[in-house]
């Protein structure tokens, strides 16, 4: 893969809210819009292809846009009991559509984004598929789901993780399960500082509502380590 003729490279910092390292990239902008909820920035590498940035950290690039959806995807099966064989599944956030181009099995997959910029974005650099869900362009507290459902997947950005209001939004996201429902989130890459912290607040959370709970991994090239998810399930 080669640069863009006629785009200027420029290089940006990641992980810039360590005191201790930076990761940086070279790429090209190919788009830039600032809307109610972030800056949103996609660029090209020559390795990783096209890459998502939201407030300047980056979310996914082609390279690993299968992988790291799939790996989400099967963490929610890892426990002992059997799965649903055909899940109703919803997934919040994940506006670069991720989950609309893997093979999932799942009955339904609803999905809550509320940036219609990230959805547009996702469409047009990544390939997102919106006809193949039911998308809800919504904010998470304005959305009432009409059933229950077998996998939550929480593919959000960190806000979520360290905002005032995350075990208020747990509890209420938890009573959407069925009893043995799989609640997946994303809990931070090796290399981002926060994440032990992440980690914390989550087995906190599952320990005080009964919930069982382990931690996987997944090898995401584009962050250079390993991400966290952290699955927990109703009892």
């Amino acid at each position: 893969m080669d640069w863009l003729p006629d785009l200027p490279i420029v290089e940006i910092r990641d992980y810039a809210d360590s005191p201790y390292f930076d990761v940086g990239f070279k790429v090209q902008v190919r788009h830039r819009k600032t809307t109610p909820f972030c800056d949103l920035m996609v660029a090209r590498n020559p390795l990783f292809g096209n890459m998502m940035f939201i407030d300047g950290e980056i979310q996914i690039s082609e390279a690993d846009f299968v992988d790291y959806h799939t790996a989400m995807w099967k963490a929610a099966h890892r426990f002992i009991s059997v799965p649903d064989l055909a899940p109703r599944a919803l997934v919040i956030g994940d506006g670069d559509g991720g989950f609309t181009c893997i093979r999932t099995g799942a009955r339904s997959i609803d999905v809550v984004e509320r940036d219609h910029a990230v959805i547009a974005a996702g469409e047009k650099y990544f390939g997102a598929d919106w006809g193949r869900v039911n998308l809800h362009t919504v904010s998470l507290d304005k959305f009432e789901p009409a059933h229950e459902y077998d996998i939550v997947m929480l593919a959000i950005d960190d806000g979520f993780n360290g905002a005032a209001e995350f075990e208020a939004d747990l509890d209420r996201i938890s009573g959407w399960l069925k009893p043995g429902g799989k609640l997946v989130a994303q809990a931070g890459s090796d290399l981002d500082p926060k994440h032990p912290r992440i980690l914390d607040r989550y087995s906190r959370w599952a320990d005080r509502n009964r919930f069982v709970w382990v931690r996987t991994q997944a090898y995401i090239r584009c962050y250079f380590c390993h991400e966290n998810f952290f699955v927990m399930e109703k009892r």
